[in-house]
């Protein structure tokens, strides 16, 4: 049971933050402000955007990964990038590479 227990937690902590991925996640840069990484759609689906940060932690580049989304919409593209690029947010520092990349993946939920 206690083995089930670490193994349950471990696989919550590896999967809860899934929304920001890549190497910017392996080098475990923190999020210091956060978006919303869903958003109401006509469809259920994925938008994948592959991103640059700088030393600030800001995004400086939101690029809409069309091969590996789900969501075909031009008009909740835009929107999911221009969310990313305003209020996305990441810790400041040296220690990381200039144009730090990334991948972000915002989730479809059905509006009510």
């Amino acid at each position: 049971m206690k083995y089930l227990l670490i193994l349950i937690l471990f696989f919550t902590t590896l999967f809860g933050s899934a929304q920001v991925s890549g190497k910017i996640a392996l080098d475990g840069r923190k999020v210091i402000q956060e978006i919303s990484f869903s958003m109401e759609m006509n469809a259920t689906g994925i938008l994948v955007f592959d991103i640059a940060v700088d030393v600030k932690g800001n995004v400086t580049s939101c690029m809409h990964n069309k091969i590996e989304s789900t969501i075909r919409s031009t008009i909740y593209a835009y929107r999911a990038k221009n969310l990313i690029l305003t209020q996305l947010k990441f810790e400041k520092g040296n220690g990381y590479p200039t144009f730090h990349q990334g991948r972000v993946t915002i989730s479809a939920r059905l509006a009510d």
